[in-house]
């Protein structure tokens, strides 16, 4: 019973406000963390990227995927980073992590719906 009172607590404390990332905690992780400012930087090379090869027929694919990215950097970055400072990774490092895997799916969506385009 003890344990699972722990765990309880342990999960409450964890999913407050230590797991959010504010605009201040992101700006610190970009001046003070190389990995997170790299992966920043590479996110944001691979959306700009997609959004210069859009053409008319993947508009609307596109426009979903703007949506999917606002959720994800309000919501799922953070229940992402949570996964892995659970498995014992700092926070600037797991937030570096949820970055590159989001990197991921930004660029097997570009090679899914774009290749073609090229």
């Amino acid at each position: 019973m003890k344990r699972i009172l722990s765990a309880l607590v342990l999960a409450v404390v964890l999913t407050g406000s230590a797991f959010g990332l504010s605009d201040k905690e992101y700006k610190r992780m970009k001046s003070s963390s190389k990995a997170f400012r790299d992966a920043d930087r590479k996110l944001s090379q691979v959306w700009n990227r997609i959004k210069s090869k859009i053409t008319r027929p993947a508009e609307s694919a596109f426009e979903m995927l703007k949506a999917e990215q606002l959720e994800w950097i309000e919501s799922e970055r953070d229940k992402a980073a949570e996964k892995y400072m659970i498995r014992g990774h700092d926070r600037d490092e797991a937030y570096a992590l949820a970055t590159d895997k989001r990197i991921e799916e930004l660029e097997e969506w570009e090679e899914y719906m774009l290749s073609e385009d090229e």
